[in-house]
């Protein structure tokens, strides 16, 4: 089996972000070789049963060489920064990106944003954490729409055109995790807005939902954009 680590984390992906939660969770300690074979695989991509069996040494070699690789990112001029409100400081998220050849724009005012942005957001957090743990590309696919386009644009039949699950899936492949981590700061740093225009859109949806179970009796969860 071939094995490609990134160089930096400019080349490394959200789904990347996996590894290193889990290194931030064990915390400062000496990992047993299963806990590093585990963290290899996870890394790679690859289930752990299928992963390849190597010496020990081996298996030390590649974790160091990712760890090297996510603590590496080259310079870029001109980038702007920014203090969050946890005292650190973040590197500003690029105003637009551009994937498989659309532009998406990072939707900085969250207060321009419609309330079916705030209670899928809210339906989010229910489904996979709140701040996106279990899923964190649906947060790239929150801030950052097409350009052109509203959040859950509908077509002259009322469909939905650009699907913040769509959406999701092609940030997690295609954004690199420097961007994403940055994204983050931007995020935490907007949060007190966030918050209580959270809290209305929760209120309003808990309405609509106990609406849907008189009439129906259906009360799944699901992203309404």
């Amino acid at each position: 089996m071939e094995i490609k680590i990134p160089k930096n984390i400019t080349e490394m992906r959200i789904k990347h972000l996996a590894f290193i939660s889990k290194l931030a969770e064990l915390g400062e300690k000496e990992y047993s070789i299963s806990e590093i074979r585990q963290m290899n695989a996870a890394f790679l991509q690859v289930p752990f049963d299928e992963f390849p069996n190597y010496r020990p040494k081996d298996d030390i070699r590649i974790f160091t060489t990712i760890c090297k690789a996510i603590s590496t990112k080259p310079k870029k001029a001109n980038e702007q920064t920014f203090i969050g409100p946890d005292g650190k400081e973040y590197i500003e998220p690029d105003e637009s990106v551009e994937y498989n050849g659309i532009i998406y724009t990072l939707r900085k005012d969250f207060t321009k944003l419609p309330t079916s942005w705030y209670m899928d957001i809210d339906i989010a957090f229910e489904m996979h954490g709140e701040g996106f743990e279990k899923m964190p590309e649906l947060m790239a696919a929150f801030c950052y729409i097409e350009k052109g386009l509203l959040y859950g644009q509908k077509d002259e039949n009322k469909v939905v055109i650009n699907s913040v699950m769509d959406r999701s899936k092609v940030f997690a492949e295609f954004m690199p995790l420097d961007k994403f981590m940055n994204l983050q700061g931007f995020f935490l740093w907007k949060w007190h807005v966030l918050q209580p225009l959270l809290m209305e859109a929760r209120a309003k949806r808990k309405r609509i939902q106990n609406q849907n179970q008189n009439k129906n009796g259906n009360g799944k969860k699901r992203l309404i954009h």
